[in-house]
């Protein structure tokens, strides 16, 4: 769906076109608003399923850790996520963040049964509004290119750890510019707007109280749109209200075509 707001008017006024009706909250790399010390560590595996011929099938496993860690003695975020589908496919994303901000430092992309001519291998390292990618090929033959980004971006894959790390509260509306650099002409503005609230049981009997985050993607390139809502294809996050030791604080995504959901989790030192 094209968006003559954002086809007419320049990438960086499309922060601001839409704040006078919905009057979001503009959250950049480096807003107040955005606090990665409130995170800790943990261990955790989430489960995909996926909807075939009406029934709830098992399609994707994620296990990812989060950890602390001192480069350089500069504390930085360490975010691992090994995903393998039914197919054989192992990905496994590692992520470097910067301790309060969030701003993602480094991506490295491993990636085992994949389809014949896929990357072996993705780096993607960020500057200031900027990231080089370095693509190794099977063959070992490698890619390079630069992507400029209109401002600074948090990173999609993790911006449930972004949310984690902010102050949410019933009716709250952010716009926050994001990237998934892992996509040719993957730049977002992601309209946030807190809807709601869900309760997780957790694999001790104890209960998860979680805010409802529903996600209005609009590509900043080409200006499609994906609508928010865990029955639209934005879909929606789940994120703790309330962070505990060892448990993690996205206890799930949904969107119209899967369903994300934490299955156990154990703490980390």
């Amino acid at each position: 769906m094209q968006s003559t707001c954002f086809k007419l008017v320049s990438v960086l006024f499309g922060l601001f076109c839409l704040s006078a009706l919905a009057k979001p909250t503009i959250v950049q790399v480096g807003s107040p608003l955005v606090n990665g010390n409130q995170l800790t560590p943990f261990s955790a595996q989430w489960d995909q399923f996926s909807t075939v011929e009406g029934q709830r099938v098992k399609s994707a496993t994620y296990q990812e850790t989060l950890e602390i860690v001192t480069i350089d003695d500069i504390e930085q975020l360490k975010h691992v996520q090994v995903v393998s589908d039914q197919s054989g496919t192992v990905v496994t994303n590692t992520t470097y963040f910067d301790r309060v901000t969030l701003k993602p430092l480094s991506i490295e992309q491993l990636m085992k049964g994949v389809p014949k001519g896929t990357p072996d291998n993705r780096t993607f390292k960020f500057a200031d509004k900027q990231y080089d990618v370095t693509v190794i090929m099977p063959d070992e033959k490698t890619h390079a290119r630069t992507v400029h980004m209109p401002v600074n971006m948090f990173n999609v894959s993790n911006l449930g750890l972004v949310f984690a790390a902010m102050p949410l509260e019933l009716g709250a509306k952010y716009r926050m510019p994001s990237a998934f650099p892992q996509y040719q002409d993957g730049m977002y503005w992601m309209d946030v707007s807190v809807s709601g609230e869900k309760t997780f049981k957790n694999q001790d009997g104890t209960q998860t109280p979680a805010w409802q985050i529903d996600i209005h993607w609009i590509n900043i390139k080409e200006g499609d749109e994906y609508p928010a809502g865990p029955t639209q294809s934005g879909g929606a996050y789940y994120i703790a209200k309330k962070g505990s030791k060892g448990i993690p604080p996205v206890p799930a995504y949904v969107n119209d075509s899967i369903a994300i959901e934490v299955s156990f989790a154990e703490v980390k030192k």
